[in-house]
């Protein structure tokens, strides 16, 4: 199967600002700069699928406890 890219990066963008803005505004900005150099890392070097589940992984598990971390220090 080939999957569209468009559509792709239309779905990631989306719930990357739905979990941003719940989680603060800020972050998307950055989270907006991460994918852009993301996904222009996967299209033009044409990583393997495996390894960027891997990465996808890491930064949504980083992402995540820093998301945490930041309410406990701010609650």
């Amino acid at each position: 199967k080939t999957i569209d890219k468009n559509n792709v990066i239309k779905i990631v963008i989306f719930l990357s600002i739905i979990c941003a803005s719940v989680f603060h505004p800020v972050i998307i900005l950055l989270t907006l700069i991460l994918l852009t150099l993301f996904l222009s890392m996967v299209f033009y070097y044409h990583i393997p699928p495996k390894i960027i589940k891997i990465i996808i992984i890491d930064i949504m598990e980083n992402y995540f406890r820093g998301n945490i971390n930041y309410f406990y220090i701010h609650s």
